[in-house]
């Protein structure tokens, strides 16, 4: 359970694909129909892993059933900052071009792990939108 930014609780499910290698991944439709979210993962000392990231999300995009899954982008292994591939302006630009959330984060920091999650959780449960006719009663008129 993860409690959002509103403070309700919200029950995740994940299901890991297990990686992907090779040049044309493909994530698998069952996946795709009944996600209502994603959540994609690389490694900062992987340039190859976020080359992947950016063909699963077009695969994500083009395929998905809920056109408005949110997806977040998650790179680990913040703590190897000597070993770093992927520059961080790139994943900056990247996301901004996709309009993702993104995220860099080390295990060893148990903190930095809430925040993607939480957000993740606010958006798949948005808050309801009170509607004006809600607060209207009908009256009947009487007649003489």
């Amino acid at each position: 359970m993860i409690i959002n930014d509103k403070g309700s609780q919200e029950g995740i499910i994940f299901y890991d694909t297990g990686g992907f290698s090779g040049k044309s991944p493909e994530i698998p439709r069952h996946y795709l129909s009944s996600m209502d979210g994603f959540v994609l993962v690389y490694a900062v000392n992987n340039q190859e892993s976020f080359n992947m990231i950016d063909i699963l999300k077009r695969d994500i995009d083009k395929n998905k059933e809920k056109k408005d899954a949110p997806v977040i982008i998650i790179g680990t292994k913040l703590d190897l900052v000597e070993e770093r591939q992927v520059d961080y302006s790139q994943v900056l630009a990247w996301s901004a071009k996709e309009k993702t959330k993104c995220y860099e984060l080390s295990v060893f920091d148990l903190n930095s792990l809430h925040e993607p999650f939480i957000q993740l959780a606010s958006k798949l449960n948005p808050p309801q939108v009170k509607s004006g006719f809600s607060q209207m009663t009908m009256r009947s008129k009487a007649k003489d």
